[in-house]
């Protein structure tokens, strides 16, 4: 099966200059043949494709075995039950405004933790990403970009959320509909969609999949209302595991992310187009990532890790090592206001 491909000099994100920071890189998901070399911008520190694969053929990097999304979806957030969950409810309670969760929180200091904890940034952030990051509004519109089977639309909307989807994989999109879920399929870029009609759009592991990002982003800010926001949440680039392990960094999934925008590359995309952004990186999945890379680098393959002490004791010392290096987090999140 021929790709093709077509030169990108440039940064995508911001139209600086890069060099090769990854080169001979193969996919270790899908094992499609070929290498991919990746740049990274000496300006905003995004990684990007280059040659990078033409958009016609963008479908061909996702064969049948492609299918992260192909299981049933979560059914919304768990009953209160024990320490973590009892104080994760009370901060999405308190700092995020969710009063209709469910009710029966059995640890009465797992409740009183999270009412404590919940004024500290990054415990309120960790347990933000269950609502992604969004706070309660009456009859809010939300459209998920990038659904899969709908599983962040059923807690969504057992929120209060008025949802909806856009989802390219046709398997995918149908069990998000089997769920209830109203669900487009095709792209963000491309789809007729309602404009200024959303309150919030967001994108989970979704951007990296864009060949032109600026694009992508553009077509967003015009969906949102006035106060909307955009929440995405993508691999960093710039994290201490993609600095070790480089082209065994599971993040990285050649060919199939194309730009893999940095923090950086969030603020500039977002400022273009009007929207105010606060941009971060968390270590809230670097456990995972790290089993995931050190599966690659041993075997060629994710899924193949054994060793728990250590990732658990290296996604320990990332999440103390962000108090002092705010960009060294397994992922990035971009949260953008449109005024």
């Amino acid at each position: 099966m021929e790709i093709k491909t077509t030169p990108v000099p440039k940064c995508p994100v911001c139209e600086g200059q890069g060099s090769v920071a990854i080169a001979g890189a193969h996919d270790h998901i899908t094992k499609l043949p070929g290498t991919w070399t990746f740049r990274e911008c000496s300006r905003c520190q995004t990684l990007w494709q280059d040659p990078c694969t033409v958009r016609e053929d963008i479908g061909k990097l996702y064969p049948e075995n492609y299918h992260f999304t192909h299981s049933e979806p979560a059914v919304g957030i768990k009953p209160a039950r024990g320490f973590a969950q009892s104080a994760k409810v009370a901060i999405l309670q308190q700092c995020y405004g969710y009063a209709g969760l469910p009710d029966g929180a059995d640890s009465k200091f797992g409740t009183w933790f999270g009412r404590v904890s919940g004024m500290l940034g990054p415990i309120r952030r960790r347990a933000g990403r269950t609502t992604g990051f969004l706070r309660a509004r009456k009859n809010g519109r939300l459209l998920d970009v990038g659904c899969g089977n709908g599983g962040f639309l059923n807690v969504m909307k057992g929120l209060g959320w008025e949802c909806e989807g856009i989802e390219p994989d046709p398997i995918a999109a149908e069990m998000a509909r089997r769920a209830g879920h109203k669900v487009r399929e095709g792209s963000v870029e491309d789809l007729d969609l309602p404009e200024s009609q959303y309150d919030a759009v967001s994108l989970s592991h979704v951007m990296e999949h864009f060949p032109q990002p600026r694009v992508a982003v553009a077509r967003i800010e015009r969906l949102l209302k006035p106060g909307g926001v955009l929440v995405s949440i993508s691999p960093n680039p710039r994290s201490l595991i993609r600095r070790l392990y480089g082209g065994k960094w599971y993040g990285l999934m050649a060919p199939q992310h194309l730009v893999i925008p940095s923090a950086n590359g969030y603020r500039i995309l977002s400022e273009l187009v009007g929207l105010q952004p606060k941009c971060w990186t968390s270590a809230a999945n670097s456990y995972w990532y790290l089993r995931e890379s050190i599966s690659i680098k041993r075997t060629g393959t994710p899924g193949n890790c054994h060793s728990r002490l250590y990732p658990k004791l290296f996604s320990l010392a990332s999440a103390m090592a962000l108090t002092f290096f705010r960009n060294i987090g397994e992922e990035v999140i971009c949260y953008a206001v449109k005024r």
